[in-house]
């Protein structure tokens, strides 16, 4: 074999390589920065604040509905050892991994319901070629979570031009201690090149953390 040919065998090898790396789709951005909280407050706004979520330590025996009821017993005669609050387990986020032992926990944003509705917020730019816009989020409610819109729900999405026309979703939680997961989807129909994401916390008490705000843009 000349070396010629070893050249041009070479070459060829190269360009097979290329093409099936070119073969392999790329995992489209989300538009969303910072979307688990991981670098902290960056790139949102607003009333709450960045934190890992804790498990509540065990109060009092108590009746009733939602989380209280969900607390455990004391035997007769016995009362039950106190419990520290500790980091609940990170747990994966949407369309990835748990972390490697010894991470940094999963931070989430928290809000601390009160007498007012409180907001946080981030303007993302719209995916070209995207006709819908499908937001996925998760929520978690503290121990003696409630909201004074029972019927309507605890928060509110909005998806809005700058300045402009919205559209909001209305979503309740569940009083269960465990990660809701939630889905907009919102049909783009304009030439904006920026959308603003809010979220907004209607009165109640106790406290809401929310993670994992991921949007896939789709073409159909």
């Amino acid at each position: 074999m000349t070396i010629r040919s070893v050249e041009l065998i070479a070459v060829f090898a190269g360009i097979a390589i290329t093409c099936g790396h070119a073969q392999v789709p790329k995992q489209p951005k989300n538009p969303v920065e910072n979307g688990d909280f991981s670098a902290g407050i960056a790139h949102w706004s607003g009333d709450g604040k960045v934190d890992v979520f804790k498990a509540e330590p065990a109060g009092p025996a108590k009746t009733g509905t939602g989380l209280d009821a969900l607390k455990p017993l004391a035997p007769a005669g016995k009362a039950l050892p106190p419990v520290a609050a500790t980091p609940v387990p990170p747990r994966p986020p949407l369309g990835a991994t748990l972390g490697k032992p010894g991470a940094e926990p999963d931070r989430s944003y928290c809000v601390t319901l009160g007498a007012r509705a409180q907001k946080f917020s981030q303007r993302f730019p719209v995916p070209r070629n995207a006709k819908i816009l499908k937001l996925t989020l998760r929520a978690r409610p503290t121990d003696g979570f409630q909201t004074e819109r029972i019927t309507l729900g605890a928060f509110q999405v909005r998806i809005q031009i700058p300045g402009g026309r919205f559209i909001y979703f209305d979503r309740k939680v569940e009083l269960l201690p465990e990660w809701q997961t939630f889905e907009c989807d919102y049909t783009v129909t304009d030439a904006s090149r920026f959308l603003d994401l809010i979220v907004e916390i209607f009165p109640g008490t106790a406290q809401l953390y929310f993670d994992d705000f991921v949007i896939e843009a789709l073409e159909h």
